[in-house]
């Protein structure tokens, strides 16, 4: 005669055995998910939100200043009130004495530029090249990693 466990001990074997294997799994699911997106450059922080920045003539003005972990880029959207404006990033992992990284990219009116970024400290600047008045720009800059 077979040796028959009471149905509940059954029903626990299966709940842990699927606790034990599913746990892990799922965990290196996740992972797997979050390291995808950062191969693809499908994540985005939003570093600065339709920022207004005033620059005096000739002058330059921060936008912002983060830190990205990982290799990407940022785009960079907005309008200003001068032709002569432009868009500098400086990035310290590239060149840690603080110079900037990316010739001035201009940005007139309003531009959409995309720029690349290594991991580090990177600065976000508007500079007016306008000698005579000074400028206003709002500038929006996302960073995709």
């Amino acid at each position: 005669m077979a040796n028959l466990k009471p149905p509940y001990y059954l029903a626990i074997g299966l709940i842990v055995g699927l606790i034990v294997a599913g746990v892990p799994t799922y965990y290196l699911y996740m992972r797997y998910q979050a390291y995808s997106k950062i191969a693809e450059l499908s994540n985005n922080v939003l570093e600065a939100a339709a920022t207004t920045v005033n620059t005096p003539a000739g002058g330059e003005a921060q936008v912002v200043v983060f830190h990205a972990n990982y290799p990407g880029y940022i785009l960079v959207t907005g309008t200003s009130t001068t032709t002569t404006g432009y868009i500098e990033v400086q990035d310290y992992m590239t060149n840690p004495s603080g110079g900037y990284f990316n010739p001035k990219e201009n940005f007139g009116t309003g531009a959409t530029l995309i720029i690349p970024v290594l991991p580090g400290t990177i600065g976000v600047y508007f500079g007016n090249n306008n000698f005579l008045n000074g400028a206003t720009a709002t500038i929006t800059v996302t960073y995709y990693y």
